[in-house]
Order: C-alpha cells, then sequence, then structure tokens
C-alpha cells in the first residue's frame, strides 16, 4: 500500500491538480497508519488477530472459487485506513465511479 500511495501522489500531481495537497495528506496519514500497524507486537490468543488481539471474523463472499470463497479479517485494525481511503475516493473522484 505504501508504494500505491506513492504512485497515486505522482498520478495526482498531474490529474488531480485541485486536490493535490488534499491527496497528498491524506497517503501521509494512510502511510502513518501503515507504519502504526506494522511496529504493533502484542501476545495474542488462537484465533484473534495477531496485532491487536481482537477476535477475527469469517464471513462468506460468495464468490464460487475454492481460495477466494471465506475471508477471515480483523474489523479492527484497518478502520482508519477505511476511512482515509474513503477521503482518498471522495478527493480523485473516484467515489463517484
Amino acid at each position: 500500500m505504501e508504494l500505491e500511495g506513492l504512485l497515486l501522489i505522482e498520478f495526482s500531481e498531474v490529474h488531480f491538480k485541485e486536490n493535490f495537497t488534499v491527496i497528498t495528506e491524506l497517503v501521509s496519514d494512510l502511510t502513518n497508519e501503515i507504519h502504526k500497524l506494522k511496529a504493533i507486537n502484542i501476545n495474542y490468543e488462537s484465533g484473534n488477530c495477531t496485532v491487536c488481539n481482537t477476535k477475527l471474523r469469517t464471513f462468506d463472499t460468495l464468490i464460487k472459487e475454492k481460495d477466494l470463497r471465506f475471508m477471515t479479517i480483523c474489523e479492527k485494525c484497518p478502520e482508519k485506513i477505511y476511512k482515509i481511503i474513503s477521503m482518498i475516493d471522495w478527493a480523485t473522484g473516484a467515489a463517484f465511479i
């Protein structure tokens, strides 16, 4: 995600000049959140997130392919990242696609 953020900044400098400053700040916030996740190192219980020790959630994606059918995720860790990505979607206009 860090590399994608840098590429988005380069792309935005040309294609989203009016929101370039906002996008750059959001990508910086996103990178900071990624670094926070990398730095966390706590003990965890089996079946819990290895970062925050929250119970993992498994859900059915309804995708018929065997490897993609069920997905297990931590709903807590990426919460801030999802919010930042949503703001980037609005700043780039991707939210309207």
